[in-house]
């Protein structure tokens, strides 16, 4: 059984954003007030030192302490299936309307924010020429991501 913690913003939409590094994950989750343009922060869950013998998970509603546990986490993989159990225990599915994902270098062709379903692995590959160091990372999120939210609109930027 699943309990929420989000009881009292049930009817607020969400949007997550994801910051895939080259070591960590971190997301962060933001109710909508009444438009877009007023967001207020909500929950933010992290895992540093991936790949390390010891990584750390942090979970922290912005009215609420931090919890830290040490956790393992061999790659990124393995720290985002974590972190989207976490997200999926924290709110309700239902709530998010989109999911945004942090692109270090988006080159000449991605200046502006572009839908996931529109970047093609001809792209992911040229990026990852660019920023050899957090694309590849950022492209395995972003597809974990699709995958477990397939309905919800999923954006570069």
């Amino acid at each position: 059984m699943v309990i929420f913690w989000y009881d009292s913003y049930m009817a607020s939409p969400t949007i997550v954003t994801v910051n895939a590094g080259s070591s960590s994950i971190k997301l962060t989750v933001f109710s909508v007030v009444s438009d877009v343009a007023e967001m207020s922060r909500l929950l933010d869950i992290s895992i540093s030192n991936i790949g390390q013998p010891v990584s750390s998970l942090q979970v922290k509603p912005v009215t609420m302490t931090a919890k830290i546990e040490e956790v393992q986490a061999a790659n990124h993989t393995v720290a985002c299936d974590i972190i989207l159990q976490k997200l999926m225990q924290a709110i309700p599915v239902g709530t998010i309307m989109a999911i945004g994902h942090r692109l270090v270098h988006g080159g000449d062709k991605f200046t502006h924010l572009t839908l996931l379903k529109d970047i093609t692995e001809e792209s992911w590959q040229l990026l990852s020429q660019i920023d050899p160091l957090h694309t590849p990372v950022a492209q395995q999120i972003a597809i974990r991501f699709t995958k477990t939210f397939p309905s919800i609109p999923q954006a570069a930027c």
